[in-house]
């Protein structure tokens, strides 16, 4: 059981797998303590499973820490942008109501996530999208858990471990971003030095496993 990710970038258009040029001088990279990342207390609140989540705090947890990564690498910060967080809600509502998980949509008006950036009103020049799948409980993908209560969400991994908690916010981004860290075509669109505007959102897709999944989507754009 693990995150399922996909990444895609365009440029006007077109279809890219990477479009950052291979000429530009990578930057200087940055002491990581100068780059930690401290969230208001809203952040440390659960996410809830039933839909009545707060796509806001999603976005702006997850765009913390993209720049946290940024920073590292020497980069530019990107900003939440509202627009771009009205595109990914769609797309992940959209993937989760219709039960599907692709940067293609079967929604007339909506199949390209450049028609959802348009939908949505977002000004874009390059564009990249970042899906994936995860859950609510802050699981460690590959580690055996014993089901403790699926209507109270209360997993253990056994021994003296204690219970899984439930992603906040603020560990939910973190966890997101370290997923799409670890494929490298998600981390170039995330670490793309042109980009400068961030948006992210997830919809709940049922279930009673780890209290039920998500999927997400991710928007950087310049």
């Amino acid at each position: 059981m693990s995150a399922r990710l996909f990444a895609l970038a365009s440029l006007a258009g077109l279809t890219l797998a990477a479009c950052v040029s291979s000429d530009i001088p990578a930057p200087a990279p940055v002491a990581t303590d100068a780059c930690a990342v401290t969230l208001p207390r809203a952040f440390a609140a659960d996410v809830p499973n039933d839909g009545t989540h707060d796509n806001r705090l999603v976005s702006e947890a997850t765009t913390a820490f993209v720049n946290e990564r940024r920073c590292r690498a020497g980069l530019d910060p990107v900003t939440t942008d509202p627009a771009l967080t009205r595109a990914a809600e769609m797309h992940s509502g959209d993937m989760a109501q219709l039960g599907f998980f692709d940067h293609r949509s079967p929604v007339a008006g909506r199949n390209s996530f450049l028609d959802r950036l348009d939908s949505a009103g977002a000004r874009y020049g390059e564009a990249r999208e970042n899906i994936l799948k995860d859950f609510f409980i802050a699981y460690k993908s590959g580690v055996e858990y014993r089901v403790i209560s699926h209507q109270n969400c209360t997993y253990t991994y056994g021994g003296r471990t204690g219970i899984l908690p439930r992603h906040t916010y603020a560990s939910l981004g973190q966890a997101m971003v370290e997923d799409w860290m670890a494929s490298s075509n998600h981390r170039d669109n995330m670490l793309a030095p042109n980009v400068t505007r961030h948006g992210a959102a997830i919809a709940p897709t049922g279930g009673r496993e780890l209290c039920g999944g998500l999927v997400a989507t991710q928007l950087l754009v310049e």
